[in-house]
């Protein structure tokens, strides 16, 4: 089919508009200020799949409508016909049977008359149609990752709970050199092997926005001092010098979060050790004062290790990227670390940059805004409290249903004395709690029949003996906020698998001081 004009134009005036229109990508149709059809061009009449021999010329918007609006009801129709009337500018977008789809940009043209443009955009639709169906399904990808790390924390967890606990209770028998080595690389490895699970948590934690960072005072030459005997003995292994500098001008204390401050430390010293042979290693740490209250810390670590490429820097704080991938065969590591690092010091409104040199060395420099604490003086009563608390006998219920967990906890619970009584899951403890008092609750999360989380609101909203006991989680996933989710429930604290025997001595000392506090309240009747 040809174009079609107005019959009225001249031959040469029509076979000119005839060439030029049937010559671009859009299809055109042009109204008069009646509204009737004056010009169509031939990609308009294959875009709306006009049939041949059909005559548009002098057809009214109306009635020309249902080729742009096609299975349009008639009031339907009407209203789009009015919106385009009353506007003569704008755009709609249509889809015809074929499933093309159409957008048709309408403006204003020759005084009262209007001018419609289309424009295929099938292939652009279908593409952002692909693009939201991929990125529904990244989303749904990361949620399920984020949900089997949530599971595999605690299948990992629970068997490592057992492992380093029991090795390190057999650490402390009476074992000869040869066994103590042997346990001694049993802990390493599991130290390490907890120490890649961490990190993997962390991550996820990261990106589900779920990690939280603490805004407490630190003494940050404890940590460095801590961090210096903790390292000194690896560095110096490798024949290495390791200077640590402090600055006179860095504050005794400022407010950010210790645990994450070390962690960032501990994976630059890592890497600074495993990529040096020789030379030294440095820590300096500065300040830098931003406003009377606010000082920035710069703490750098140098070493004289095999450096990277501008290229090797630019990946190294990507998630799983190593500098280069023959580092992984000839070191080890997951290519967590910095990444995890860089996250953290962002969270501590923080960043970490790198400079290095092949051959030559590198300085990572870590970088805190933060504010300046008062110095206190620690004070210990508490701890004198707690030892009181343990020295006397405490009652305690323990609710595990693993029972290599139960041999490992009851192990730990051993120097504590007293009594410990034992439920496999939390609708036994709450028979158990019924009939008689406790002072500490250690309570597991994840168990059949009743869950921990359950338990423990039953408890909580009961009216048994041990209604107000303090109890404390112990649980083995450690993604999901977990503490938080604990105290809503009506737990007193929180012990994360594997179990620091230490962590639990505090915990149940606290609690058994708290529960021995409240039964001394004098009981108060109603008249």
């Amino acid at each position: 089919m040809s174009a079609q004009f107005n019959p009225s134009e001249s031959n040469t005036h029509r076979a000119y508009l005839q060439a030029v229109l049937d010559n671009i990508p859009q299809g055109i149709i042009i109204f008069d200020s009646a509204g009737k059809v004056t010009k169509i061009n031939n990609q308009a009449i294959a875009f709306l799949g006009i049939e041949s021999g059909t005559d548009v010329i002098s057809m009214p918007f109306s009635q020309f409508a249902k080729y742009l609006f096609p299975g349009n009801t008639d009031d339907t129709i009407e209203q789009k016909t009015q919106l385009v009337r009353q506007h003569k500018q704008g755009m709609l977008e249509f889809q015809l049977p074929s499933e093309k789809v159409f957008e048709a940009r309408f403006g204003p043209v020759d005084g009262d008359g209007m001018m419609i443009s289309l424009c295929d955009v099938t292939q652009n639709k279908t593409m952002q149609r692909r693009a939201e169906t991929a990125r529904q399904a990244a989303e749904g990808a990361n949620k399920a990752k984020s949900e089997f790390l949530a599971m595999m924390s605690h299948e990992l967890r629970t068997p490592m709970n057992a492992v380093l606990g029991m090795a390190g209770l057999l650490a402390k028998s009476d074992l000869d050199h040869e066994q103590s080595e042997n346990v001694k690389t049993l802990l390493d490895a599991g130290d390490v092997l907890m120490s890649v699970l961490n990190d993997i948590l962390d991550l996820s934690k990261i990106e589900a926005g779920k990690l939280q960072v603490e805004n407490i005072d630190v003494d940050i030459r404890h940590v460095m001092r801590k961090l210096e005997r903790l390292w000194r003995p690896n560095i110096e292994d490798k024949g290495l010098n390791f200077l640590v500098k402090i600055d006179d001008d860095v504050p005794s204390a400022i407010k950010g979060d210790p645990v994450r401050i070390r962690q960032i430390l501990f994976n630059l010293l890592s890497n600074a050790t495993k990529f040096t042979d020789q030379g030294e290693v440095v820590i300096n740490v500065s300040a830098k004062p931003v406003s009377t209250s606010e000082t920035q810390i710069i703490i750098e670590v140098r070493d004289t290790g095999i450096g990277m490429s501008e290229e090797q820097q630019g990946r190294l704080f990507s998630t799983f990227e190593q500098a280069d991938g023959s580092i992984t065969r000839r070191f080890g590591g997951t290519g967590l670390g910095l990444a995890i690092s860089r996250q953290l010091a962002h969270l501590m409104k923080g960043d970490i940059t790198v400079r290095s040199t092949p051959n030559v060395g590198t300085t990572f420099t870590l970088m805190l805004n933060t504010k300046t604490a008062p110095v206190q003086v620690q004070k210990k009563p508490q701890s004198n409290t707690q030892g009181k608390a343990l020295n006397k006998g405490v009652r305690i219920l323990a609710v595990e249903d693993n029972p290599i967990n139960q041999r490992v906890l009851a192990s730990f619970l051993r120097p504590v004395g007293g009594e410990v009584s034992w439920a496999g899951h939390g609708e036994e403890a709450l028979k158990m709690a019924a009939i008689a008092q406790y002072d500490v609750i250690l309570m597991d999360i994840q168990m059949p029949v009743m869950d921990g989380l359950t338990a423990t609101k039953a408890l909580r909203a009961g009216t048994s003996q041990n209604a107000d006991t303090p109890i404390i989680a112990m649980t083995a996933n450690a993604m999901l906020g977990d503490r938080e989710t604990c105290l809503a429930a009506g737990m007193y604290d929180y012990i994360s698998k594997p179990i620091d025997p230490r962590a639990l001595y505090t915990a149940i000392a606290r609690a058994a001081s708290v529960s021995r506090a409240r039964h001394k309240e004098p009981k108060q009747h109603m008249a």
